[in-house]
């Protein structure tokens, strides 16, 4: 959602004509080899005296790096076209400061400065409220999870080169979880995620599952480190009645839920007419 109430999707991208370099050039080291920084340092030359020239600067590296603007495709694009002015300001700050570092004649400081080190990144400039207030899903679930659950995070980017900062992602909903010997067990879901690898995937927190129909009972799944989601079936006094685990297939978009390997499930036998552990 952006800071006015608008859903990023593909549409508003088209709307508001989000055209930029692309990100990956953005979010690594400006030293790396395959950086802006360095796309830059590869498209002015060195000891040219033409770059006392104002128009020389233009056509020889502004308009280079415009003609590499592409239409933006992910919500990452989205996020770095609204930081436009940050990003350009210290990519050419950064640059004029390794010229000066390099001595080169004021004539050429002064004819960088004259000339068009304004939207060069971006083809259209975003508003204060095209910027995004936090990441916010709606995530319909299949396989042996099934439902949909929304949930929300805050998400930045502080400078340049930095890997994006996550904050504690929440959300609720209703699902459906096939509990291996069971069947399918209707539940309320709230989540609390609250620790993440460098792709945005967590790694620590907690979804608890709490049955609809059925009293005294909880799935709690723990995210590890590892990448794993170690789930425990507990009862109101706090008893542990048996282990899961679940899995995702990423390219199906798929969830499994299974007994943990080495576990049983301790659990009631339901009655005949349910599917369900009373």
């Amino acid at each position: 959602m952006t800071k006015d109430g608008k859903v990023v999707t593909p549409d508003l991208l088209k709307e508001k004509d989000v055209n930029t370099i692309p990100a990956d050039l953005i979010n690594v080291p400006q030293d790396d080899p395959d950086s802006l920084g360095n796309l830059i340092r590869s498209l002015v030359p060195e000891n040219d005296m033409q770059l006392a020239d104002p128009e020389y600067w233009n056509t020889t590296l502004w308009d280079q790096l415009k003609a590499r603007q592409v239409p933006a495709d992910s919500l990452m694009d989205y996020q770095m076209w609204t930081l436009t002015a940050d990003i350009e300001q210290e990519i050419v700050s950064a640059f004029r400061q390794s010229l000066i570092d390099q001595g080169v004649p004021q004539m050429v400081i002064d004819a960088f400065d004259s000339s068009d080190k304004a939207g060069w990144y971006a083809k259209t400039q975003p508003a204060d409220g095209d910027a995004l207030a936090k990441m916010d899903i709606t995530a319909k679930l299949t396989g042996s999870v099934t439902g949909t659950v929304h949930e929300e995070r805050d998400f930045s980017i502080p400078n340049l080169g930095s890997a994006p900062v996550f904050g504690v992602q929440t959300g609720d909903g209703t699902v459906a979880m096939d509990i291996p010997g069971y069947g399918p067990v209707e539940c309320m879901v709230d989540i609390h995620l609250d620790q993440f690898d460098d792709e945005g995937k967590a790694v620590g927190g907690t979804v608890t599952a709490t049955p609809v129909d059925i009293q005294g009972y909880k799935v709690v799944f723990t995210y590890k480190p590892d990448g794993t989601k170690e789930g425990q079936i507990i009862d109101s006094e706090g008893n542990i009645l048996g282990y899961l685990t679940m899995t995702i297939d990423e390219e199906k978009f798929t969830n499994y839920v299974s007994i943990k390997e080495g576990t049983t499930l301790n659990l009631p036998v339901p009655a005949p007419t349910t599917t369900v552990f009373q």
